[in-house]
């Protein structure tokens, strides 16, 4: 029956929850050991594949509660890497990262154009310019380089007798209170 549905796809799906507006989740593809055990980046898989997963949680302490509608979920290493990303800050002194950064990782590589005064600041995904007065026009733009960590999950899909499968993962963060 296996060889039937060789060709097989699995569709994925993820949902992420957290209960406090300034936490941040993030769930993706884990691409590079994606690369080295299948040649590709992948978002699509058969059924008997393994599926990594980067997890990005900020605060860093956040209780995490996975639930997984098929297949077994299980601990894959994690890790850190450093990202670079271009922000604008438009209309306020704010702007937001793709993934939260690691506490005081956030620098800024050059100013593209007009700068802003003093340091920007960063907690999770929210980056701040504090020397800008409140309620003050803002726009420029920054190349930034900033550390992100995740942890790693991998779950593998098993076999069913089906052309075609979905598989959901959802993933809640829980914050303590006083951590952010």
């Amino acid at each position: 029956m296996a060889d039937l549905f060789a060709n097989a796809w699995v569709r994925l799906a993820f949902a992420a929850t957290v209960d406090h507006a300034d936490a941040c989740l993030y769930l993706e593809l884990d691409d590079a050991m994606h690369r080295r055990l299948y040649g590709e980046a992948r978002s699509a898989f058969r059924f008997g594949e393994s599926v990594y997963l980067r997890i990005h949680a900020w605060p860093a302490s956040m209780r995490l509660t996975f639930a997984l509608s098929d297949g077994v979920l299980a601990v894959s290493s994690g890790g850190e890497e450093t990202r670079t990303e271009t922000i604008c800050l438009a209309g306020s002194a704010r702007a937001s990262l793709n993934l939260p950064a690691v506490d005081d990782s956030l620098t800024v590589q050059r100013w593209l154009g007009r700068s802003l005064p003093g340091a920007l600041q960063c907690a999770g995904t929210l980056v701040t310019a504090p020397g800008v007065v409140e309620d003050a026009p803002v726009a420029a733009v920054a190349e930034v380089r900033y550390r992100t960590a995740w942890i790693g999950r991998r779950f593998v899909l098993p076999w069913r007798d089906a052309s075609a499968w979905t598989v959901c993962l959802a993933v809640r963060g829980e914050v303590e209170e006083g951590s952010l």
